[in-house]
């Protein structure tokens, strides 16, 4: 795996990626099941986005969901917010806008990874983070400027003080990024969020 870390860092396009992890079945295999679980977004949502909601009254100054707000929701609207509500999410939609905003309203330790999912919406070379990845990440990873911890058991929770952590790996993607051209910069991400998903999984 290590082998295969360093390959990514020194990787240019995404077409590269792709070879590579044919040639690792177990990373490739875990990779073709992520993309069925979390195909790729047709879509951002910029801090624009947040205002005309705002605007609207359905998010509060909060960065909170209003469902009391007399609005003619679609189906799909309807069904998408019917599974937020049934798996207790409606809240956490705070510390996604919390990322695409840039302000902190949510008063949870343990908003960090959704906030850094909101950074992911408004701006596409921004990198999707679970346990997975930091876990992949800590393994084979620089970690020298991290402040905190720099190793992630298996079922972790991430509170604000791993934002050092998150950090150090948007840095280090942001790195490689610089490498290649802007116009494949959003796939090859992708693919690297893929692949790191992948790796941090497979470790013991």
């Amino acid at each position: 795996m290590k082998n295969l870390f360093l390959k990514i860092e020194k990787a240019r396009t995404s077409d590269y990626l792709d070879i590579l992890i044919e040639s690792y079945p177990k990373v490739f295999s875990v990779v073709k099941d992520f993309e069925l679980k979390y195909p790729r977004l047709p879509f951002n949502f910029t801090l624009n986005d947040l205002q005309k909601l705002k605007s609207k009254g359905i998010i509060t100054d909060e960065n909170l969901l209003d469902l009391q707000v007399d609005l003619q929701f679609t189906e799909l609207k309807r069904l998408l917010l019917a599974v937020l509500w049934k798996n207790g999410h409606i809240t956490r939609i705070q510390s996604v806008l919390d990322g695409i905003g840039g302000t902190i309203k949510s008063k949870t330790d343990y908003g960090v990874i959704f906030r850094q999912f909101g950074k992911s919406l408004a701006e596409p070379n921004e990198p999707i983070v679970d346990q997975h990845v930091l876990r992949a990440y800590c393994e084979y990873g620089n970690l020298k400027d991290v402040i905190g911890r720099n190793k992630v058991p298996r079922k972790s929770v991430f509170k604000s003080s791993d934002q050092s952590l998150i950090d150090s790996y948007r840095k280090w993607l942001a790195n490689i990024l610089a490498n290649v051209k802007p116009e494949e910069r959003n796939s090859f991400k992708y693919k690297i969020d893929k692949i790191m998903f992948a790796i941090g999984k497979l470790l013991d």
